[in-house]
């Protein structure tokens, strides 16, 4: 399955819902999406975005109690 998520402000977040994505339905760490999100920016993701992420991690990991998610 392809999805394909575009944003022309550049504001990150496409790349914070794509790492949502794959922490929430692909199983990835915290510091995998996080580093996927890097790696696809070409540079570290902005503040509000990498916090908004962080909290989600932190929700899938104490509420949902997703095993996958590791440190964050």
């Amino acid at each position: 399955m392809i999805i394909y998520v575009h944003c022309e402000a550049g504001f990150d977040r496409t790349g914070e819902v794509i790492a949502a994505y794959q922490l929430r339905y692909q199983g990835n760490s915290y510091n995998q999406a996080y580093r996927n999100a890097v790696k696809v920016a070409g540079r570290n993701i902005r503040a509000f975005s990498k916090h908004g992420l962080q909290w989600y991690a932190y929700y899938l990991r104490e509420v949902e109690r997703l095993p996958t998610i590791g440190d964050i």
